[in-house]
């Protein structure tokens, strides 16, 4: 469909949720699943690093790749290779 989304789970994992919103998703987590059904590229990215509320995130992909997998219960490792790293070059090119 033409359409990209970068998404950052250890970032989205800190974000406080607005209470008073009642919406169709509960929480910061991107969809991936749903969004790769639906043909958008997904890349994967990292926030918040040296960031005074966050100190611990270290830009480290491979954490990043298992944040995303275990936030979405997403675990075809072939796919989240390719969001990591063949999908952020189709994204940014």
């Amino acid at each position: 469909i033409g359409l990209s989304a970068v998404v950052c789970p250890s970032a989205a994992l800190g974000m406080r949720q607005l209470d008073e919103f009642t919406a169709p998703v509960h929480n910061s987590i991107a969809n991936v699943p749903e969004m790769l059904r639906a043909g958008v590229t997904v890349g994967l990215g990292v926030d918040n690093v040296y960031d005074f509320y966050q100190p611990f995130v270290d830009a480290d992909m491979w954490t990043e790749m298992r944040m995303l997998q275990e936030a979405c219960r997403y675990y075809d490792f072939d796919q989240l290779v390719e969001i990591a790293t063949t999908n952020g070059r189709k994204i940014l090119t």
